[in-house]
């Protein structure tokens, strides 16, 4: 392997090895706040995506790669760096002005191509170098850095297009305003909507469902009372968990507690994450038996009490001769 070879494979840095670490890892890119075009999990997610094929890492994917119109584009500096660092392709400017740019491309020693583009090109592809109310584009501010980026998108895309096994663009090239440095300033097409906001100030949040470590658990604690598994256990489990989740109404199964319920529950019965939950004979005893008196209750309810009759309605003073009479029936 070659020097160069080696540099490359130290700096690949290290893979997004399942979804879970790229949700990760897109959900505190978006929340960090510094990419204005992926401003959620799922765009952000994306473009480290569309990175992680091409060898790009996650925080150059974000600065460097948009998808526009369903396309990725990518920064010129970007496709650049991807040639000079991909050990089998090399590229040389030969001219650079505010007229024209060449590109000429290698693969190791060899030459391979040269990629020309003129500002003649530009305006023959109806590039505007004005914007609608009369302002410079990036176009007339900056023609040096189009033009290369220009020639090096074609020239990727003509000598070398192995380097990123798929067609690329700039972001410019799409139909976005972009600054000297390839920034987008402001697209033509919207990456992407959110869904707006609902007009009620005083809606609740909706309660998140069961997951499904809470049913597994509820299942291990609700198979320690030992209900049966015939049709009246399962009917008696689902009443037990309904009454432990302060439901008024019954369940007509385990999934449909919200998961706050389902906690509440799982608090009652024992100890432990939903990933390592583990009954508690104590709690699950004492819930077993609360549930009893609670059943007892409701078939056999306590009479409300009634005052003897001799002392209901009485407003006056009890006489001497009156508690004698009492006390003599006490006596009796």
């Amino acid at each position: 392997m070659s020097d160069k070879q080696e540099l490359v494979a130290r700096t690949q840095g290290r893979t997004i090895r399942n979804v879970d670490e790229l949700a990760r890892i897109a959900d505190m890119m978006a929340r960090s706040g510094y990419f204005t075009d992926a401003r959620d999990a799922a765009q952000a997610g994306v473009k480290i995506l569309a990175g992680q094929g091409w060898g790009i890492q996650p925080f150059d994917a974000m600065t460097g790669i948009h998808i526009i119109e369903g396309k990725p584009s990518v920064g010129a500096g970007l496709m650049a760096a991807k040639v000079k660092g991909s050990g089998r392709y090399d590229y040389r400017v030969r001219e650079m002005s505010e007229k024209a740019c060449r590109i000429e491309f290698f693969e190791g020693s060899e030459t391979i191509g040269v990629s020309a583009f003129t500002i003649e090109d530009a305006k023959a592809a109806g590039v505007a170098f004005k914007t609608s109310r009369g302002y410079p584009t990036s176009w007339a501010k900056f023609p040096r850095n189009m033009l290369f980026a220009r020639a090096m998108s074609n020239g990727v895309k003509w000598y070398c297009p192995d380097v990123f096994n798929a067609p690329v663009y700039t972001a410019e090239e799409l139909g976005a305003e972009v600054d000297g440095d390839g920034n987008i300033l402001q697209a033509t097409v919207v990456e992407h909507q959110p869904e707006p906001e609902p007009d009620t100030v005083d809606a609740e949040p909706a309660e998140r469902g069961i997951t499904a470590k809470q049913v597994q658990a509820l299942a291990i604690a609700i198979g320690s009372a030992d209900f049966g598994t015939d049709e009246d256990g399962k009917a008696q489990g689902r009443a037990f968990v309904a009454w432990l989740a302060n439901r008024a109404g019954g369940l007509g199964s385990i999934k449909d507690l919200t998961a706050s319920e389902a906690n509440t529950v799982l608090d009652r019965l024992g100890t432990g994450e939903n990933g390592s939950y583990r009954t508690d004979a104590g709690k699950l005893a004492d819930a077993l038996n609360a549930w009893h008196e609670h059943l007892d209750l409701q078939s056999n309810p306590i009479p409300d009490f009634e005052p003897n009759a001799k002392r209901k309605g009485m407003t006056e003073p009890i006489a001497d001769d009156e508690k004698s009479d009492l006390e003599a029936e006490a006596v009796a």
